[in-house]
Protein backbone atom coordinates (compact mmCIF):
# COMPACT_ATOMS: atom_id res chain seq x y z
CA UNK A 1 0.00 0.00 0.00
CA UNK A 2 2.14 2.80 -1.31
CA UNK A 3 0.83 6.31 -1.78
CA UNK A 4 4.11 8.16 -2.06
CA UNK A 5 4.37 10.66 -4.85
CA UNK A 6 0.64 10.77 -5.53
CA UNK A 7 -0.29 14.40 -6.02
CA UNK A 8 -3.83 13.95 -7.24
CA UNK A 9 -6.06 13.40 -4.16
CA UNK A 10 -8.57 11.47 -6.28
CA UNK A 11 -5.82 9.06 -7.38
CA UNK A 12 -4.86 8.53 -3.74
CA UNK A 13 -8.49 7.80 -2.87
CA UNK A 14 -8.69 5.37 -5.79
CA UNK A 15 -5.56 3.57 -4.55
CA UNK A 16 -7.03 3.35 -1.04
CA UNK A 17 -10.33 2.04 -2.44
CA UNK A 18 -8.54 -0.63 -4.47
CA UNK A 19 -6.35 -1.64 -1.52
CA UNK A 20 -9.38 -1.92 0.76
CA UNK A 21 -11.21 -4.03 -1.81
CA UNK A 22 -8.28 -6.42 -2.15
CA UNK A 23 -7.62 -6.60 1.59
CA UNK A 24 -11.31 -7.15 2.38
CA UNK A 25 -11.49 -10.02 -0.11
CA UNK A 26 -8.32 -11.58 1.28
CA UNK A 27 -9.57 -11.08 4.84
CA UNK A 28 -12.87 -12.81 4.05
CA UNK A 29 -11.06 -15.64 2.29
CA UNK A 30 -8.69 -16.03 5.27
CA UNK A 31 -11.68 -16.24 7.61
CA UNK A 32 -13.37 -18.94 5.53
CA UNK A 33 -10.19 -20.96 4.98
CA UNK A 34 -9.35 -20.97 8.69
CA UNK A 35 -12.82 -21.74 9.94
CA UNK A 36 -13.24 -25.08 11.70
CA UNK A 37 -16.71 -25.51 10.21
CA UNK A 38 -17.68 -26.05 6.59
CA UNK A 39 -20.09 -23.14 6.23
CA UNK A 40 -19.88 -21.81 2.69
CA UNK A 41 -19.49 -18.19 1.70
CA UNK A 42 -22.91 -18.46 0.06
CA UNK A 43 -24.46 -19.44 3.40
CA UNK A 44 -22.69 -16.56 5.20
CA UNK A 45 -24.01 -14.12 2.61
CA UNK A 46 -27.53 -15.54 2.59
CA UNK A 47 -27.88 -15.38 6.36
CA UNK A 48 -26.37 -11.90 6.46
CA UNK A 49 -28.70 -10.62 3.75
CA UNK A 50 -31.77 -12.04 5.46
CA UNK A 51 -30.62 -10.52 8.75
CA UNK A 52 -30.12 -7.13 7.14
CA UNK A 53 -33.15 -6.94 4.86
CA UNK A 54 -35.64 -9.24 6.54
CA UNK A 55 -37.93 -11.49 4.52
CA UNK A 56 -37.02 -11.47 0.83
CA UNK A 57 -38.49 -12.89 -2.34
CA UNK A 58 -36.10 -15.08 -4.28
CA UNK A 59 -35.80 -12.45 -7.01
CA UNK A 60 -34.90 -9.76 -4.45
CA UNK A 61 -32.37 -12.07 -2.80
CA UNK A 62 -30.85 -12.98 -6.18
CA UNK A 63 -30.45 -9.30 -7.08
CA UNK A 64 -28.86 -8.42 -3.72
CA UNK A 65 -26.45 -11.37 -3.80
CA UNK A 66 -25.84 -11.02 -7.55
CA UNK A 67 -26.89 -14.59 -8.25
CA UNK A 68 -28.98 -16.15 -10.95
CA UNK A 69 -32.47 -17.01 -9.80
CA UNK A 70 -31.75 -20.78 -9.91
CA UNK A 71 -28.59 -20.29 -7.81
CA UNK A 72 -30.47 -18.09 -5.33
CA UNK A 73 -33.25 -20.67 -5.11
CA UNK A 74 -30.71 -23.40 -4.37
CA UNK A 75 -29.01 -21.39 -1.60
CA UNK A 76 -32.31 -20.43 0.01
CA UNK A 77 -33.63 -23.99 -0.29
CA UNK A 78 -30.50 -25.32 1.44
CA UNK A 79 -30.63 -22.91 4.40
CA UNK A 80 -34.37 -23.49 4.72
CA UNK A 81 -33.83 -27.26 4.80
CA UNK A 82 -31.25 -26.71 7.56
CA UNK A 83 -33.82 -24.75 9.58
CA UNK A 84 -31.81 -21.51 9.32
CA UNK A 85 -34.55 -19.79 7.31
CA UNK A 86 -38.23 -20.34 6.60
CA UNK A 87 -40.54 -19.67 3.71
CA UNK A 88 -43.59 -17.49 4.34
CA UNK A 89 -46.41 -16.13 2.22
CA UNK A 90 -45.92 -12.69 0.76
CA UNK A 91 -48.57 -10.40 2.23
CA UNK A 92 -48.77 -8.40 -1.01
CA UNK A 93 -49.07 -11.43 -3.33
CA UNK A 94 -50.34 -14.72 -1.90
CA UNK A 95 -48.83 -16.63 -4.83
CA UNK A 96 -45.34 -15.43 -3.94
CA UNK A 97 -43.13 -16.59 -1.09
CA UNK A 98 -40.62 -14.76 1.04
CA UNK A 99 -37.74 -16.32 2.92
CA UNK A 100 -36.80 -15.04 6.34
CA UNK A 101 -34.22 -15.89 8.96
CA UNK A 102 -35.31 -18.15 11.82
CA UNK A 103 -34.13 -17.80 15.40
CA UNK A 104 -31.91 -20.81 14.72
CA UNK A 105 -30.45 -18.99 11.69
CA UNK A 106 -29.90 -15.82 13.69
CA UNK A 107 -28.13 -17.79 16.43
CA UNK A 108 -26.08 -19.70 13.87
CA UNK A 109 -24.95 -16.47 12.21
CA UNK A 110 -24.04 -14.97 15.60
CA UNK A 111 -22.01 -18.11 16.37
CA UNK A 112 -20.22 -17.86 13.01
CA UNK A 113 -19.30 -14.26 13.72
CA UNK A 114 -18.16 -15.01 17.28
CA UNK A 115 -16.01 -17.87 15.99
CA UNK A 116 -14.53 -15.62 13.31
CA UNK A 117 -13.74 -12.95 15.90
CA UNK A 118 -12.19 -15.48 18.26
CA UNK A 119 -9.87 -16.74 15.51
CA UNK A 120 -8.58 -13.20 14.97
CA UNK A 121 -7.60 -12.55 18.58
CA UNK A 122 -4.11 -14.12 18.23
CA UNK A 123 -3.49 -11.95 15.16
CA UNK A 124 -4.73 -8.82 16.93
CA UNK A 125 -2.51 -9.57 19.91
CA UNK A 126 0.50 -9.08 17.60
CA UNK A 127 -0.55 -5.49 16.86
CA UNK A 128 0.43 -2.36 18.70
CA UNK A 129 -2.14 -0.31 20.60
CA UNK A 130 -1.88 2.31 17.84
CA UNK A 131 -2.59 -0.27 15.13
CA UNK A 132 -5.61 -1.57 17.02
CA UNK A 133 -6.91 1.99 17.41
CA UNK A 134 -6.34 2.57 13.68
CA UNK A 135 -8.39 -0.55 12.89
CA UNK A 136 -11.21 0.68 15.13
CA UNK A 137 -11.18 4.09 13.45
CA UNK A 138 -11.10 2.50 9.99
CA UNK A 139 -13.94 0.11 10.86
CA UNK A 140 -16.12 2.98 12.08
CA UNK A 141 -15.30 5.05 8.99
CA UNK A 142 -16.09 2.21 6.59
CA UNK A 143 -19.34 1.46 8.45
CA UNK A 144 -20.33 5.12 8.19
CA UNK A 145 -19.60 5.16 4.45
CA UNK A 146 -21.66 2.02 3.91
CA UNK A 147 -24.58 3.33 5.96
CA UNK A 148 -24.53 6.49 3.86
CA UNK A 149 -24.81 4.31 0.75
CA UNK A 150 -27.51 2.13 2.28
CA UNK A 151 -25.52 -1.11 1.98
CA UNK A 152 -25.04 -1.65 5.70
CA UNK A 153 -27.49 -1.78 8.51
CA UNK A 154 -27.19 0.26 11.67
CA UNK A 155 -25.72 -2.67 13.60
CA UNK A 156 -22.57 -2.52 11.50
CA UNK A 157 -23.25 -5.68 9.55
CA UNK A 158 -22.42 -5.66 5.90
CA UNK A 159 -24.60 -7.41 3.38
CA UNK A 160 -21.83 -9.90 2.67
CA UNK A 161 -20.77 -12.74 4.89
CA UNK A 162 -17.74 -12.51 7.13
CA UNK A 163 -18.31 -9.95 9.74
CA UNK A 164 -17.70 -6.30 9.97
CA UNK A 165 -18.09 -6.72 13.68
Amino acid sequence: MYYGGVTNPRSKLQEIAIDLTVVAARFSRFQRQNSPNDTTAATWRALSLLEQFGALRVTEFARLDRLSQPAATAVLRRITADGLAESTSDSTDKRAKRVRLTDKGRDFLADLRTDAGDRLIPLFEQLTDEEIEALQVASRAISRMLRAEGSENEGGRSENGPPTS
